[in-house]
């Protein structure tokens, strides 16, 4: 739609997109399916930038996180890397912070919710439980490469 409140006031001027079921990961090993996630233009990089938890990945069935690029930020998306994984405890809901690193700057900074919630732990991280986590990513060194 036109960048404007009336085009956005009017459902007639949207335009439905259709996320993207699966990302590719480098290694070309496995399809990453997504659940929830973070979107954001990386000046570093030059691309925009992904980061979203994996929908039943393995060793946790919603803490396994991933970073994918793309040259639009509609996808595709592709070369996924894994990240984080929380041994059977859940990290969701990632959030990329671009404001909190400077345009020249390699570092990505992204936190999360971090809970045994969803997870099949019987024994909870004390002081740590259902926490927000900061997480810094270097994205100066491989594997970040994409074609």
């Amino acid at each position: 739609m036109p960048a404007t409140f009336e085009a956005w006031s009017q459902q007639l001027h949207w335009q439905s997109l259709t996320p993207q079921s699966h990302v590719p990961s480098l290694d070309g090993s496995s399809q990453v399916a997504p659940h929830r996630g973070s979107i954001a233009w990386n000046p570093f990089r030059q691309k925009w930038v992904a980061i979203f938890t994996q929908l039943n990945g393995t060793p946790s069935r919603l803490g396994e996180i991933w970073y994918a690029e793309s040259n639009s930020p509609f996808g595709k998306w592709g070369d996924a890397v894994k990240v984080a994984s929380h041994n059977n405890y859940s990290f969701y809901n990632p959030r990329i912070h671009p404001e909190w690193t400077s345009n020249h700057s390699p570092i990505l900074l992204f936190e999360g919710t971090f809970s045994r919630q969803f997870a099949d732990n019987p024994h909870p991280t004390p002081r740590f439980d259902y926490n927000q986590i900061l997480y810094r990513l270097d994205l100066n060194s491989p594997p970040w490469t994409t074609p």
